[in-house]
């Protein structure tokens, strides 16, 4: 607790005085000076205070708080990041003469982004602002202390005082309305006359508000409520975050007054904050004339969250010096309200927070009420607090609802503090309650020193304290309870050195809804100036398994010679709840085996002392009871090898008597070293070891052994608690480094991958090395020297993580390669196409290709390849080598390409060779050609494939047209020359793989009959299930008959021709059949102009692939062909044009 400052105001022995304090405060460095100074001087330890609260930092700031300053300092003077900045002053460069004026610039700015308002000049009067910048216009912060509008950066040390008017006001120097996020830094803010200094307060609504005052002094104000800051969440339905107020850096509440509550701050339904330097100091809350609670000197807070770690200037505490006056309660702090809590805890090692030199009518340093918690952590103290009438150092209320408690917890240990809390450092000076009184103005006693739990309400109280030292503290009674139900709980603790002025106890607990406990503690060398007793008790029955009602000690020493255990006007207590205790006197307990009558023998009272002797008849007397800490904070129970157990291991008493046990370190291998060798350790402790490996090696962690296993934080290794004496045995290993390295990169698919990893500077490594493809296994290999390896030709394309890992063994750490990112691609690949034999055209040719992969990719190809020569194509999927092409044309050297298109392993690749199409052509004889105007058609497949005019005289003809094998070709006669008739011998056929040289033609001037015809039945569109009627018309213009002539009519699949009928009627002679149906078929005669009229009626089938209805006529084996073609529609004829 560095820096820790007492104020003794009453009598005790000045050697007594001084050892006590020694023992709180330790040796602290005073500001100023260059040395150490002993804080047993009165008000600050023998250092004299600042007379400027807000000068500089202590000479020596915890880290957390030099940290804090640096920060400041970078953004003080770092270029400005903020949207506007605003200067108030008189002189060159100022924006705005008033703070008002710029606050309400900030306010107007539309920016979300932090304004700052810069202050230059030392002091502005007669201020009454209101800052209400709306949350969407972003942060907000006033700082002072810059030497004119020009300045960049405040003037070291420097403030600026902004104070109220000096007429009587009831309006505050800053009032703060639902202020999202502002700032107030290097200011006083002063003489708020009536309206106090700083009010922080929210509307009805819901939005957050954050509150920050930086090295800002609140200062000589006035008010009803919170002299110098009144902080309210007026939302109750609302949770107190949501006002948040920090004090932080050197930022203070001091010499304020309120006339009612609160004389530093009045807190209602938020959330305050103190941190680093903070303090709450010499605030008077009470004045004649006004009536009320008049509670709260320091800080008065209703349903309010506090989370104090702050340890004040010079380390004085928090809370400093605060007054409530008259009627009031909670010198330094009242806190009441089931919202309200309070947290006190250090957050830097070697700091204290202090609540000190505080005074109360009752609560001469903290009073909690009505359901309020208070907890008290770590290195935590209450020292040199007053009350006029009860309750020096704490007061405590039970709430005013059934079922609700008042809870107060003061103890050494961090469990359940908040995060961040430091532990610690001197486990045994702890958590405090120190020189604390009851004493009303004329010097007399009053009751309860230390604690006093009132009367009242429909709750209960709660009071733990655990492992804390009580001593040097005054009072009629140290503890009082009074008649209401309430439970005391003292735990682990020591009661020294206190002063008793009452004639009754130490301790009262006056009620039979009362309860107090006392386990496992000390209470020794206490001053009584009267004939009184340590407990004064109810005979109340108490229950051993239930100790919310009823006096229990157990497990503890009391040692006051003169003075009896328990004094009580009623029935003799219950035996069983007084167990396993040493005592003086037990007077109507009377002893029995687990109460002793028995000097428990200390080390030295005389030096304060009180530790158990190694000869004491307390060591290794009760049963182990897990709850019971430590003043020490060290184990319970622990086990003596040289006592015999009396009824168990654990020791009465606040202390637990240790023994040393001896911690041997040793070397299980080479590589490094180890010290201590050996050292030795109290029961329970633990051993520090330092390992100092070797370069290139490390220590193999845990390390073996018989001591607890425990935590390595290098070069230190700590054991678990030591129980008894055991050795630690360190192996060290080497330190390995796997490199890796690959033989291609990148690589094709099916190429030979070689992975290779060495081990750098192994010490003879055993075992192998596994390769991994991300998370998947390559393989392992075996070590050979100091290398391992595999092959592999399995990797698909794409990017590989390839990582080599060792597992490592006894002599060398395991270890991870870096990774490898290995690109393999697709392997190239090559098509070879086979010689092609020559085909005829029309012939289909057999083509053989195959698809070959080069070094160094490997492998099978899949997917298909594609043979071309022109227009005609065939394809075959592999492993197939070859497919049928059958070209469209014809050449002596047709090329034909053979492409693969390639798959996820494989690239594409093609092949070309030569093919010769030998084509055929139709053509024959001519006879008889004696004029000019023959022409000849040349049909295949029923198509028109050309024609041929044939010259006058010519006696053979071929047509230019090839002719594909096996296609059907038919020669007919397009013109007649002038006079002739030509007639078509072998005309028709199917085409070998040769030409066709037989088709004869012969010409004559003989009578021939002429023959055509036609076909139509009157529409273009036609109805699905609709009947057709044709009308086909066969004609002889010739000069000689036709006879036997056949004519026939083929109708195409949307046509029914099942249901075909047909009649015919007949003109100039010509004879026909006599109808029919189910087709059409006949054989008609035509004599020189005769004409027959064929009428054939055909249904329209009702569902139909089909898109046309087509009806063709064919007369006289081709010589005259006719067709209709009808398009088939959804709707009556007539929705269409024709």
């Amino acid at each position: 607790m560095r820096g820790l400052a007492i104020s003794p105001r009453w009598l005790l022995p000045r050697r007594v005085l001084r050892r006590s304090l020694y023992r709180v405060c330790g040796r602290v460095r005073c500001p100023g000076t260059q040395g150490w100074a002993l804080c047993a001087e009165p008000d600050v330890g023998g250092c004299r205070e600042s007379t400027s609260m807000l000068s500089s930092h202590p000479p020596e700031p915890a880290m957390r708080h030099l940290t804090v300053c640096l920060a400041l300092a970078v953004a003080l003077n770092a270029p400005s990041a903020l949207a506007n900045i605003y200067t108030v002053g008189s002189g060159a460069g100022c924006t705005h003469a008033t703070i008002q004026a710029a606050i309400n610039a900030a306010d107007a700015t539309s920016s979300n982004v932090a304004d700052e308002i810069r202050l230059s000049g030392g002091s502005f009067t007669g201020q009454q602002l209101v800052v209400s910048v709306e949350a969407a216009h972003g942060a907000l912060a006033i700082n002072g202390g810059f030497a004119d509008c020009t300045s960049t950066v405040p003037t070291p040390g420097a403030h600026s005082v902004i104070s109220g008017p000096s007429a009587l006001t009831g309006n505050p120097v800053i009032r703060v309305a639902d202020t999202a996020d502002l700032t107030l830094r290097n200011l006083e803010i002063r003489e708020g006359n009536g309206g106090g200094g700083l009010v922080l307060e929210t509307g009805a609504g819901t939005a957050t508000s954050h509150i920050t005052l930086d090295n800002t002094l609140v200062a000589n104000n006035t008010s009803a409520d919170g002299g110098g800051m009144r902080i309210a969440n007026n939302n109750p339905a609302t949770p107190p975050s949501r006002m948040r107020v920090e004090l932080i850096g050197n930022s203070s509440v001091a010499f304020n007054v309120a006339s009612v509550r609160g004389g530093g701050i009045a807190c209602n339904n938020a959330r305050l904050e103190m941190r680093n330097y903070a303090i709450v100091r010499e605030n008077i809350v009470g004045t004649a004339g006004f009536s009320g609670s008049l509670d709260g000197g320091g800080i008065h807070a209703i349903d309010c969250e506090l989370d104090i770690s702050a340890i004040g200037p010079a380390g004085i505490g928090a809370l400093y010096r605060n007054t409530a006056a008259l009627q009031g309660r909670g010198g330094g702090l009242y806190l009441s309200g089931v919202r309200a809590r309070a947290d006190f805890y250090p957050v830097v090692a070697g700091e204290s927070v202090v609540v000190q030199g505080n005074r109360a009518r009752e609560g001469g340093g903290i009073a909690v009420a009505d359901g309020a918690r208070l907890n008290m952590y770590g290195n935590s103290f209450l020292l040199d607090n007053l009350a006029d009438v009860s309750g020096g150092a704490l007061w405590v209320a039970p709430a005013s609802a059934l079922g609700a408690e008042t809870s107060v917890l003061v103890q050494s240990a961090l469990d359940g503090a908040p995060e961040g809390a430091a532990a610690c450092p001197s486990p045994e000076f702890c958590a405090g309650i120190y020189f604390n009184r009851a004493i009303d103005p004329a010097g007399n006693a009053m009751s309860g020193g230390v604690l006093e739990v009132a009367a009242g309400g429909e709750g209960t109280a709660q009071v733990d304290l655990r492992g804390v030292r009580i001593m040097s503290n005054r009072g009629f009674s140290l503890v009082s309870q009074e008649s209401t139900p309430s439970r005391v709980s003292i735990n682990g603790s020591l009661i020294a050195e206190n002063r008793v002025d009452g004639s009754f106890a130490a301790f009262i607990s006056a009620s039979s809804s009362n309860g107090l406990v006392l386990s496992a503690s000390t209470v020794v060398n206490n001053l009584f100036t009267n004939p009184s007793s340590l407990v004064f008790g109810t005979g109340t029955t108490c229950d051993p398994q239930d100790d919310a009602v009823g006096v229990h000690l157990r497990r503890s020493i009391i040692w006051q010679p003169g003075h009896g255990l328990l004094f009580t006007l009623f029935d003799p207590p219950q035996a069983n709840c007084f167990t396993h205790l040493i005592a003086n006197d037990f007077g109507w307990l009377d002893t029995a085996p687990d109460r002793l009558a028995i000097d428990p023998q200390f080390v030295n009272v005389s030096s304060g002392d009180y530790h158990l002797a190694s000869t004491s008849p307390a060591l290794d007397f009760a049963p182990a009871f897990p709850d019971d800490v430590v003043l020490g904070l060290g184990p319970r129970a622990i086990n003596l090898p040289a006592v015999s157990d009396r009824f168990g291991p654990q020791d009465l008493g606040a202390f637990e008597q240790t023994f040393l046990t001896t911690v041997t370190a040793g070397l299980g291998t080479s590589g490094g070293s180890v010290s201590p060798p050996t050292q030795t350790v109290s029961y329970g402790q633990s051993a520090d070891i330092v390992v100092t490996p070797a370069t290139g090696w490390s220590a193999v962690m845990p390390p073996a052994g018989t001591c607890p296993t425990g935590s390595f934080n290098a070069p230190t290794y700590t054991t678990g608690a030591v129980l008894a004496s055991c050795d630690v045995v360190v192996s060290f290993i080497h330190q390995t480094n796997l490199n890796l390295g690959v033989n291609a990169n990148p690589a094709v698919f099916g190429q030979t991958l070689i992975i290779s990893a060495n081990l750098v500077e192994g010490a003879s490594p055993t075992g192998s090395i596994t390769f991994r493809d991300g998370a998947s296994v390559l393989g392992s290999a075996p070590i050979s020297g100091l290398s391992a390896s595999i092959a592999t030709d399995t990797l698909e394309p794409g990017t590989h993580v390839i990582t080599a890992e060792y597992a490592g063994d006894a002599m060398n750490t395991p270890d991870t390669s870096q990774a490898i990112n290995l690109v393999v691609n697709r392997a190239a690949t090559t098509t070879t196409v086979a010689p092609i034999p020559a085909i005829r055209f029309g012939q289909g040719a057999t083509v053989t290709a195959t698809v070959g992969v080069p070094p160094p990719g490997s492998g099978a190809p899949g997917g298909t390849l594609v043979v071309s020569a022109g227009s005609a194509q065939c394809s075959f999927t592999l492993p197939a080598t070859s497919c049928v092409l059958t070209p469209t044309e014809f050449s002596a050297s047709l090329g034909v390409t053979a492409a693969y298109a390639g798959d996820a392993r494989f690239l594409p690749s093609s092949g070309t060779q030569n093919l010769q199409v030998i084509p055929q052509f139709v053509g024959g004889t001519v006879s008889g050609l004696t004029a000019s105007g023959l022409s000849l058609r040349l049909a295949l497949n029923g198509e028109l494939a050309g024609t041929y005019n044939v010259p006058m005289g010519a006696t053979s003809f071929s047509f230019s047209q090839a002719v594909a094998v096996g296609a059907s070709y038919a020669v007919t006669v397009v013109s007649h020359p002038p006079g002739l008739f030509c007639t078509v011998n072998n005309g028709s056929g199917t085409m070998p793989a040769d030409d066709v040289g037989s088709v004869a033609v012969n010409c004559s001037n003989a009578p021939h009959a002429v023959l055509s015809g036609s076909l139509d039945n009157g529409t273009g569109f036609v109805r699905y299930g609709e009947t057709l009627v044709y009308t086909a018309i066969v004609r002889n213009t010739g000069t000689a008959p036709a006879n036997a002539v056949p004519v026939a009519g083929v109708a195409n699949a949307a046509l029914d021709s099942a249901g075909m009928t047909w009649t015919c009627t007949t003109q100039g002679g010509a004879t026909c059949g006599n109808g029919g149906s189910g087709g059409f078929n006949d054989s008609a005669g035509l004599p020189i102009g005769g004409q027959v009229t064929y009428i054939v009626q055909v249904p329209v089938r009702a569902a139909t692939p089909e898109t046309t209805a087509t009806f063709d006529i064919d007369v006289n084996a081709g010589e005259v062909s006719e067709s209709d073609i009808d398009v088939l529609v959804l709707f009556r004829s007539g929705f269409e044009t024709e």
